[in-house]
């Protein structure tokens, strides 16, 4: 799901885990396995914290064609 870019494919918010790579979250206790298109979007935003991201650029990045 994410490209090697040298970014983490382990993102840590709050009490969550999720891997971008196989697209499963994990609260700490339960692991869920989000589908493919949830997946590619949370990782997105989670790549992109506290930037402004227009709507072009989304579907662009995470809806690709």
């Amino acid at each position: 799901m994410s490209a090697d870019n040298g970014m983490p494919e382990s993102h840590v918010f709050g009490r969550w885990r999720f891997n971008a790579n196989t697209g499963e979250l994990f609260d700490g206790a339960v692991t869920t396995r989000l589908e493919p298109q949830v997946a590619k979007l949370l990782d997105y935003f989670l790549r992109h914290q506290n930037t402004l991201i227009s709507r072009d650029e989304l579907m662009a990045a995470v809806w690709e064609n």
